[in-house]
């Protein structure tokens, strides 16, 4: 029986002024069963206490990159060029591992399964005081990403995808990841797999959830959807959406 070979993953968290949220980021990674990681953190010249709780746990850091950038996007872009794991995978200063098993789990998935590209899972998201489960279909469908998207922090990629798709247009302020989805699901049409696994517990009162955020997403749909289609499958939604928050608040 031949011997399985497990990718080296690339775990990278970007930060900035990340001082209350860092540490825990930084420990549920180097609290992961597999050993096979490159930790890189990209800092983007932080003021506050993030240098310092970084330095810390300098021993479990593959790299770290501080210096000024121009956005999260960036930032990203950063790591993907330093990385040398087979898979990336992006953990935010404000997110966190599910368990100590996720890299493990992941590394086996892919190494059962050669030819994918990107492995996503289920992830639990956080917004002020609500949390909430968010389950991934096991398709991704030209719907699906018309309507909403996947988070980053649910997906591993291979590194070369990055060479293939390109990296994180920082033209897009705020939705960079979810035009490299369009371009990686409707342009490059992706083997990937879906594991129907919890990967992160997220954040979302950070950049995605900023009021630029929809008109930035349409921009990004513009030419890899009609007019027709982001009306059908974007406006109308959230115009009926806001028509029953009225009536309920009516009532």
């Amino acid at each position: 029986m031949p011997d399985i070979i497990l990718p080296s993953i690339s775990v990278i968290t970007v930060c900035l002024n990340a001082s209350e949220t860092i540490r825990d980021t930084i420990e549920s990674v180097i609290r992961q069963k597999y050993s096979n990681v490159e930790y890189i953190i990209v800092d983007g010249d932080s003021t506050d206490q993030t240098l310092n709780i970084v330095a810390e746990y300098r021993r479990h850091i593959s790299l770290l990159i501080s210096e000024k950038d121009e956005g999260i996007y960036d930032a990203m872009n950063k790591g993907i060029e330093a990385a040398k794991g087979d898979v990336l995978y992006f953990l935010n200063a404000d997110d966190r591992f599910m368990d100590d098993d996720v890299l493990i789990d992941v590394a086996r998935e892919f190494s059962q399964d050669a030819g994918a590209s990107l492995i996503y899972g289920n992830i639990v998201w956080q917004k002020n005081d609500i949390t909430q489960q968010s389950n991934q279909p096991d398709r991704i469908t030209r719907e699906y990403l018309a309507r909403k998207t996947l988070f980053h922090q649910s997906a591993f990629m291979k590194r070369n995808l990055f060479q293939r798709v390109g990296r994180y247009n920082i033209d897009y302020r705020v939705v960079a990841d979810y035009r490299w989805f369009l371009d990686y699901f409707m342009k490059y049409e992706g083997n990937y797999r879906y594991i129907d696994r919890l990967i992160a517990y997220v954040s979302t009162s950070g950049i995605s959830n900023s009021t630029s955020w929809e008109a930035e997403r349409i921009d990004a749909m513009k030419d890899m959807f009609s007019h027709l289609e982001i009306i059908r499958f974007r406006k109308i939604p959230r115009l009926a959406a806001r028509i029953r928050g009225w009536l309920k608040g009516e009532n």
